[in-house]
């Protein structure tokens, strides 16, 4: 049974593409899904798990339909450009694979993310079964918009797509109300393989407490609320034993933000830019803490590979981290944007390790529970096996 997977990049190391992996590694085993992986660009370190794997790997030009709200001006004029030349170049690619899925008997295509509107175009004309996996919120959490506008991305939902998959309630509370069919809309959470790490050697070590933040440094990650909360534990709880890290790639006016606030107060002790980091295991495995101050989480993957891992993970009170983080049992909550919360609880967790550890073995047990037994991957090969049925 041939399937369609179109992605919108062709990295594995952003959440969205090594969820969808993990999905196609599971099903191409148990349900019998022969995959053929669709991407826009001729190179990267998705292709090369694909390719290693032995999947059939199909590199194309197409483009995608959203873009980021902070541009403005000639930036503005010159992506819709970009865009429109991405647009021209999808007609042949769509024709391409129109014929790919006559040749190869395609029983579905599966879309992953909202960003590409391919897989919606070729189920308009072929008649084949589309699922569109939803994972962003768009603007809330990566401050992108729809070029066409959101409507467009709902018609195609209701008018062009079998199954509609969202990764959390949050997301699916934001698109429910414009889908005519609700019968045909699921919430999965990703599955997480549980890392291969040793999670106590940390807690032999508790000299200094060592606290991460990872993910891409942007106004919507919260960074900038993480070392506003240490320059508390600083100042205020008088805290000298513990060091905060932040793992993401450092460049850009965010992150020039962030080190001039550290640079002028006298934070430098205290807090450590680790770059982009490719083994967050091994970074994970030393860490005791793990911060996650997104205002907008659709999932929360940081926050549950972090639990898996054995760290404390202690979350803003919002979108998806909310549906992961029962305060004071698997990890703490603190309300959103409140810096001096989090400071609070930094310092209790901090000054009390063994309830500290308790919390955080708890969250390490009920996310192992929850994402690690592949029971998305599992609702997925029954939603594909059903559609190819009919």
């Amino acid at each position: 049974m041939k399937v369609i997977f179109v992605f919108h990049d062709s990295e594995r190391n952003n959440g969205a593409n090594h969820s969808m992996m993990d999905v196609i590694d599971y099903i191409s085993i148990h349900n019998g899904v022969e995959p053929l992986l669709i991407f826009p660009k001729l190179k990267g370190s998705a292709i090369d798990y694909a390719t290693k794997q032995g999947y059939q790997v199909y590199t194309c030009r197409y483009g995608r339909w959203d873009f980021p709200n902070s541009f403005k001006g000639l930036k503005k004029t010159q992506y819709f450009i970009k865009w429109f030349v991405k647009l021209i170049l999808t007609v042949p690619t769509y024709y391409t694979l129109k014929k790919l899925i006559r040749e190869n008997d395609t029983k579905l295509i599966y879309t992953n993310t909202y960003a590409v509107f391919l897989g919606a175009w070729l189920n308009k004309k072929t008649g084949i079964p589309h699922i569109w996996h939803i994972r962003e919120f768009g603007k809330e959490d990566h401050n992108f918009k729809l070029i066409f506008g959101d409507k467009v991305l709902y018609k195609y939902l209701n008018d062009y797509t079998n199954r509609i998959v969202f990764i959390s309630q949050s997301i699916s509370a934001k698109y429910l109300p414009y889908i005519s069919e609700k019968d045909k809309c699921f919430v999965l959470y990703n599955d997480i393989a549980e890392p291969l790490c040793n999670r106590k050697a940390r807690w032999s070590d508790t000299e200094t407490i060592r606290i991460l933040i990872a993910g891409t440094l942007q106004e919507g990650k919260g960074q900038l609320e993480a070392i506003k909360a240490v320059k508390l534990l600083k100042e205020t709880y008088a805290l000298t034993r513990f060091k905060l890290y932040i793992a993401g790639t450092p460049k850009g006016e965010y992150f020039q933000k962030l080190n001039d606030y550290v640079l002028d107060n006298n934070l430098i002790q205290y807090v450590e830019f680790c770059g982009y980091v490719s083994e967050m295991t091994a970074l994970r495995e030393k860490m005791h803490i793990g911060v996650v101050a997104s205002s907008s989480e659709a999932f929360g993957r940081v926050t549950v590979e972090g639990m898996l891992s054995g760290m404390l993970m202690i979350g803003a009170d919002a979108a998806g981290t909310s549906e992961l983080i029962t305060d004071g049992l698997n990890g703490y909550l603190y309300p959103l944007h409140k810096h001096e919360k989090l400071a609070e609880i930094l310092f209790q967790s901090c000054m009390n390790i063994p309830k500290t550890r308790e919390v955080a073995t708890t969250g390490c047990k009920m996310a192992s529970e929850k994402f690690a037994q592949y029971r998305t991957s599992e609702a997925i090969g029954k939603i594909i096996n059903k559609l190819c049925k009919k």
